[in-house]
């Protein structure tokens, strides 16, 4: 798809962030349940983590670039993946801001897995990363069309928010007529 394929919108968007240390999210393991770091750069298993995760929510950031944007943006950036029982089944993406902050630039499960703790166990997964990288601020953006229980989760795991606005953002016509 090209970007004459998407619908140019403005959308509130909430920014929020948190301060080292992180909140422990008291996570119990969960059989079957995996988060591995994506070793290799594979542009291909990338977009359908990206589509399988985000299409409910109408995410296109990634889709919007060219291969060789996301194949740099990918050598940039670190992804996790979550396996259940050997399947993906969501992930995360951080992008370094500067040296000692770090963006959750996508963050998220498929829905049949949400509700759970599936959640709390990816995003202290976030939170051993940025500590192990000694990063001092975690930050992350939401909208009003990200899951209904996205603000009151990053609000639970320690996120506060920093500040709202209207932010120009891509969403296909398919995913518009949904809302």
């Amino acid at each position: 798809m090209s970007q004459n394929d998407y619908v140019k919108i403005a959308v509130q968007t909430f920014f929020l962030e948190q301060k080292q240390p992180f909140k422990d999210l008291n996570v119990q393991a969960v059989s079957g349940f995996r988060i591995l770091q994506m070793p290799e750069f594979k542009v291909e298993f990338y977009l359908y983590l990206f589509n399988l995760v985000g299409e409910t929510w109408g995410w296109t950031g990634s889709l919007l670039l060219s291969e060789t944007e996301l194949q740099a943006k990918l050598e940039r950036n670190k992804v996790f993946v979550a396996y259940l029982n050997a399947a993906p089944v969501g992930f995360f993406e951080l992008e370094p801001k500067n040296s000692d902050e770090l963006e959750i630039l996508y963050f998220g499960l498929i829905p049949e897995t949400t509700g759970r703790g599936l959640g709390r166990i990816l995003m202290q997964s976030v939170f051993d990363f940025a500590e192990e990288q000694n990063t001092s601020t975690l930050s992350l953006h939401t909208c009003i069309y990200d899951s209904p229980s996205a603000r009151a989760f990053y609000n639970k795991s320690g996120f506060k928010f920093v500040k709202e606005s209207l932010e120009e953002t891509f969403y296909t016509e398919k995913f518009l007529e949904k809302i």
